[in-house]
């Protein structure tokens, strides 16, 4: 993505400012930005290779660019004394009606909740403290009879190696090209590391950058963490979405407990999840002999992501996202290389990109029209944002028929 040229640096300074006055500081993000029309003329660009090693980019702490593009802020309770005061107002009502109502329900039926839980009932976007022990999840399967019945017929364009579309309100194949082909998966891993990590820890569990999470390979895509920072799980999971940050799952990994035993622990809920091809060696999905997937088993994942977390799609469906500066890091600025959120594809949500040499462009995509839900998972692609777009519009046009 081109930086603002210096004529306009004054401007794009100035903006921030602006914004910074205006925000509503909470744990959640929020619009602030122009449309992306204004950098992203017509309605579909020409169809995008995937992103080599070359042209990976490291997105770190440097303000005041890239202001053109719809974004979004992630603000920091540590900051929150900048709320407006009607805001705060708003909040203290809401919150005092929630404990009024949980002392009234313990007086009828004598079980009681605590004011914590309350504040947690009333807050827009509360997320599931993954703390709380969780049964193994059962293992899924994703029938092919409907395939099996209507085939999987050629797509023009299409140049994945391998391929998969599934209709998750009905786990229904709905298309399928090598599933099961076993293949190297590229940061489409880091699902399987954000799915462990949350089963270990709360996304507002603060972490510090282990020295060994640290990576400073200009090949590689990283969130730009330092050593000893301090930084959110919820934070981290926005540098795995939007910029496939390898140090953000390395964070997760070697925080939460030792590295080889939370690989174990994803090894162990893939075969959980009935993963049957699939074995990983790394959190990040960089290559390295052993770690492979399918495009079946990514997809596995991939739907039991968003239906046992559907709110982490308002992590991966952002389009930019700064991470304002606290006392344990600097400010970062994160824009999402999924082009299917950035064109944007109608209905996209997210979800996961990758590349590496070994597997080539995939993505693993998520969608949703009129009450539907598709995943397709794309494998050793070249053009993998619009082999999605390809899947997508197959399966809307003809699931129902």
């Amino acid at each position: 993505m081109t930086p603002w040229s210096k004529s306009r640096t004054n401007m794009a300074s100035n903006a921030r400012s602006t914004r910074r006055r205006r925000a509503v500081l909470c744990p959640v993000a929020r619009i602030s930005g122009s449309c992306l029309g204004s950098i992203l003329p017509g309605a579909w660009p020409e169809p995008e290779s995937a992103a080599g090693p070359s042209s990976a980019r490291v997105y770190g702490s440097s303000p005041g660019k890239r202001w053109g593009r719809q974004g979004r802020r992630l603000g920091s309770p540590a900051v929150a004394s900048k709320t407006s005061p009607s805001s705060v107002l708003a909040t203290a009502a809401s919150v005092l009606l929630a404990v009024v109502a949980v002392s009234l329900t313990a007086g009828v039926t004598g079980k009681g909740t605590s004011v914590h839980a309350a504040v947690e009932a009333t807050t827009p976007h509360a997320r599931p403290d993954a703390k709380v022990a969780n049964p193994p999840p059962p293992a899924i399967a994703y029938s092919e009879s409907w395939a099996g019945q209507h085939g999987s017929p050629p797509l023009d364009g299409l140049q994945a190696q391998a391929a998969v579309l599934v209709d998750l309100d009905h786990h229904q194949v709905l298309w399928a090209q090598g599933a099961h082909d076993v293949r190297a998966p590229a940061s489409l891993a880091k699902i399987m590391t954000v799915l462990v990590a949350l089963d270990k820890e709360p996304l507002d569990q603060n972490l510090t950058v282990p020295d060994g999470a640290v990576d400073n390979d200009p090949t590689h895509t990283t969130m730009g963490l330092g050593a000893g920072q301090q930084v959110t799980v919820r934070e981290l999971l926005y540098g795995i979405f939007l910029v496939s940050g390898n140090d953000a799952a390395e964070t997760l990994a070697q925080t939460a407990e030792p590295r080889d035993a939370f690989i174990a622990d994803m090894n162990a809920k893939a075969s959980a999840l009935g993963m049957k091809d699939t074995h990983f060696r790394n959190p990040t999905g960089l290559d390295q002999a052993g770690e492979r997937s399918s495009a079946y088993d990514l997809a596995l994942a991939t739907g039991y992501l968003e239906e046992r977390y559907p709110d982490l799609l308002a992590i991966a469906q952002q389009p930019e996202v700064w991470l304002y500066a606290t006392a344990g890091h600097p400010e970062f600025n994160l824009v999402n290389l999924n082009k299917l959120i950035l064109w944007p594809y109608p209905g996209a949500t997210g979800l996961k990109t990758g590349y590496t040499y070994a597997a080539g462009g995939c993505v693993a995509a998520t969608a949703e029209r009129d009450g539907r839900h598709l995943v397709a998972v794309v494998l050793g692609s070249d053009v993998m944002f619009s082999d999605g777009q390809r899947l997508f519009d197959y399966g809307f046009s003809v699931w129902g028929q």
